[in-house]
């Protein structure tokens, strides 16, 4: 996967490039009011950009053209072309490592290097401060290292190291703690994964009205796992109640029908708290679930008793 920057990203990074420029690094508010104005009209007019700021976006428009091609071997020219332009640059070497790390445990290695590089980098700008930290995701300078650090739990699941897996997690919540990446999702499974009842209360309670589809799942998994069938059942009741496919779900593990399901799912979007979102979580946490098979199966027994207690629309 290349990474890709947003569009407000690249606008922001391109106006801190004019300003320079212009000779504006410290505008007061009304200079900056005209100076945005300027920089918008210039880029709706498609007006050409200074060859100076030109040759500072050529990284990400390398990147770009990553993101286009048609070809692996395209994709990783262009790669290697932005790293070629700004060897510091962390977007291009995430994108680098995804692409030619030959194993997991390669990957991992290299994602861990580039983790510890970025933050130095950040901290050397002056980003690690308590006035920054927790609001990562809403600063543009700090979001190729949350990239990163995504990445990097990724491939610790997929390593099943869930340990490192969790202090990472955790750790991305407390430099964002709006959780503009969704790790909060991962990280309620992995703890229903590891069993950890208590870890998993508490965060349960913390996020509030986040509960949806993905955390009375997890909860509903972890206290079966650990011979809570009646708080277990709670949960499913809380489930059912927020997602009206709930045994749907459950009774078509299993069976063709679950097949038909997949099937049917719309590619890059998904509904929530129907069974679009049921089948996804089971994709994107099946360190947790894969091996829990009787779950399934104790589940859909459980419901048949249920009703929705609350109508969802």
């Amino acid at each position: 996967m290349i990474v890709a920057k947003s569009d407000s990203e690249r606008f922001y990074e391109g106006f801190q490039r004019f300003l320079a420029q212009m000779g504006h690094e410290e505008p007061t508010d009304t200079e900056m009011d005209a100076l945005l104005q300027e920089y918008v009209t210039m880029v709706n007019e498609g007006s050409p950009l200074p060859a100076s700021m030109a040759e500072e976006a050529a990284a990400d428009v390398f990147l770009d053209r990553a993101q286009e091609a048609g070809s692996r071997k395209e994709r990783l020219k262009w790669i290697r072309k932005a790293r070629e332009m700004e060897p510091e640059h962390v977007d291009a070497a995430l994108a680098e490592i995804e692409m030619t790390a030959k194993n997991p445990c390669e990957q991992e290695q290299r994602l861990f290097e580039l983790q510890q590089k970025a933050e130095k980098q950040l901290r050397e700008q002056g980003f690690f401060t308590k006035d920054d930290i927790g609001s990562f995701w809403g600063l543009v300078e700090t979001r190729p290292y949350m990239r990163v650090c995504h990445s990097y739990v990724m491939v610790l699941l997929v390593n099943r190291k869930m340990r490192l897996a969790v202090k990472e997690c955790e750790s991305m919540l407390r430099f964002c703690t709006s959780d503009n990446l969704g790790i909060r999702y991962t990280l309620i499974h992995i703890y229903a994964r590891l069993e950890e009842e208590k870890a998993a209360q508490k965060f349960f309670k913390k996020c509030g009205e986040e509960w949806g589809t993905r955390f009375p799942l997890a909860m509903a998994l972890l206290f079966y796992k650990i011979g809570k069938e009646v708080e277990a059942r709670q949960y499913l009741q809380m489930l059912l109640d927020n997602n009206k496919d709930t045994k749907k779900f459950f009774s078509g593990y299993g069976t063709s029908k679950m097949e038909s399901y997949i099937s049917q799912m719309r590619p890059y979007a998904y509904r929530p708290n129907t069974m679009e979102e049921l089948l996804l979580i089971f994709t994107d946490h099946a360190y947790a679930y894969e091996d829990v098979h009787s779950f399934f199966f104790w589940a859909k027994a459980a419901l048949r008793g249920m009703k929705r207690s609350v109508a969802k629309k």
